[in-house]
């Protein structure tokens, strides 16, 4: 059988990127197709617009089209790029929300605030905020996004968004002692013979150990006095 040779001309685009999705879907018409989708659906791009990525409502408006004909999630689409790309990236969500759930520190600041500073690969500020608030909800919290330099301030049950011009408030003293004996606790219940780092740095992620005092200091000193004087 012969082979057509007789191809269309090449056409060129005077655009390097071709928009996904019709301009004149905006992206509040996807926030309301995104309330208006299943429970599951619904969940899963709640995650998903944790991202950072430039093009992540466009994916959203593509994975929307794949939901339609069944009203669920879209499994056997697995080998469609953008549904892959959602669904691992959710997952991979959700792991980081659970990792920070266990590791974040709170430390007492001056004005009887407890801070905790954070980064993080997804913004996560929000879901972390709604969790502490429910399990300290008599305390005042401050939780601060250093990567994208956000915060939010926990109170009574309500949530406000807080701007640090300055460093924030000092640590209490009370609080330095506290860190000083966390410490000791840590240094004493160390075995050096047996220290894994592979393994620590399995469980503990190395981009979140910064946040953590005894990984933080744990290379920088020879003694307790040298992290935090005795007395003050």
């Amino acid at each position: 059988m012969p082979v057509n040779l007789n191809f269309p001309e090449k056409r060129y685009y005077s655009e390097t990127t071709i928009p996904l999705f019709p301009s004149e879907i905006s992206k509040e018409d996807i926030q309301m197709q995104i309330q208006q989708a299943p429970d599951s659906v619904r969940k899963i791009l709640s995650y998903y617009l944790l991202t950072d990525y430039e093009g992540k409502y466009e994916e959203v408006y593509l994975f929307l089209k794949c939901c339609q004909d069944k009203g669920k999630v879209p499994l056997e689409k697995l080998n469609n790029p953008v549904v892959f790309k959602i669904l691992k990236t959710v997952r991979q969500i959700k792991r980081q929300i659970h990792k920070l759930m266990g590791l974040l520190r709170f430390h007492e600041i001056e004005g009887g605030y407890l801070y905790a500073s954070f980064s993080s690969d997804f913004d996560i500020l929000v879901p972390l905020t709604q969790h502490f608030m429910s399990r300290f909800p008599k305390e005042q919290l401050i939780l601060h996004d250093t990567k994208r330099r956000k915060a939010l301030f926990v109170e009574e049950g309500d949530i406000y968004e807080v701007f640090f011009h300055t460093l924030p408030p000092l640590e209490t003293s009370d609080e330095k002692i506290f860190q000083r004996l966390w410490l000791q606790y840590h240094q004493s219940i160390a075995i050096t013979s047996r220290e894994n780092k592979k393994l620590q740095n399995q469980n503990i992620p190395i981009k979140f150990q910064q946040w953590l005092l005894e990984f933080e200091k744990r290379d920088n000193y020879k003694s307790l006095e040298d992290i935090i004087p005795l007395t003050q």
